[in-house]
């Protein structure tokens, strides 16, 4: 395996810790998707199709959703709590944030990657 693997867990931890700490949330969008695109031209060895597409798909889907995780330790660890009281009890805003920040942001992350995956010069064997 390649070092390459840790670039989207990595990049949750980072991002999760950050998005703590600065209103403006828009730069993290930037490490995660290097860190998605990184670990999925991991895993993907190089390869291309369906099972590929997917595996970029499910990396997006779960770097999104760590990164979410690790913010809401973050946040209730200093003392905060959501402030969505018509969405339920805390553990409920928490599984509704990290649901929303998958689907939303981590399916199309993992799309994006999926596609560049399949770009020849990305891929390796592109010829000249």
């Amino acid at each position: 395996m390649s070092w390459l693997v840790v670039g989207a867990p990595l990049a949750a931890v980072i991002s999760g810790v950050c998005a703590h700490f600065f209103a403006d949330r828009q730069p993290l969008l930037i490490p995660m998707m290097i860190g998605i695109v990184a670990t999925s031209f991991a895993l993907a060895r190089g390869g291309t199709g369906l099972r590929v597409f997917l595996l970029a798909l499910a990396v997006g889907f779960l770097a999104w959703g760590g990164e979410q995780i690790v913010y809401s330790i973050t946040h209730v660890a200093a003392g905060e709590q959501f402030e969505a009281e018509r969405f339920g009890p805390q553990w409920a805003q928490v599984l509704g944030l990290t649901l929303a920040h998958a689907v939303f942001l981590g399916l199309p992350s993992g799309l994006l990657a999926g596609l560049l995956l399949h770009v020849p010069p990305l891929r390796g064997s592109a010829t000249g």
